[in-house]
């Protein structure tokens, strides 16, 4: 799969160490920094609804990361996942990065390593949702 590089879209910025992107009718926030509860909050606090119904949270170039993130993040992928919102999350597979996919996984998140990967997956779990919906 080709992903070419997102145009930033105008109702998306960036705001603390969060970077939102639309794309093919996924948004993902790229999370810069320290991730914290704090910034989780704020990933849930800021979905747009043009935003589309998968989100991708990128973890690539967040520092500090803790298995303690797990629950916050599982937490906003159940609140979501309530709402018919499709959440994944992308890692680095460095030792840090691993602890906190390890626990997603066990929490039921998908976690993947690649963006492009993500994004597949996200565009391949949008079809059937989108089909019902023109179905119904």
């Amino acid at each position: 799969m080709t992903v070419s590089t997102p145009s930033r879209s105008a109702d998306l910025a960036t705001a603390g160490g969060l970077r939102r992107w639309s794309f093919g009718g996924c948004e993902i926030v790229t999370v810069h920094g320290e991730i914290t509860t704090t910034l989780v909050r704020d990933i849930g606090a800021g979905l747009t609804s043009a935003g589309g119904r998968q989100l991708i949270v990128d973890l690539r170039h967040a520092r500090a990361l803790h298995a303690s993130m797990a629950l916050p993040l599982a937490e906003l992928y159940g609140q979501l996942r309530a709402r018919g919102r499709g959440v994944s999350v992308v890692t680095a597979p460095e030792s840090t990065h691993s602890r906190l996919a390890t626990a997603l996984v066990k929490q039921g998140m998908p976690v993947f390593d690649d963006i492009a990967d993500a994004l597949e997956a996200a565009m391949e779990a949008a079809v059937p949702a989108r089909q019902s919906e023109l179905a119904g």
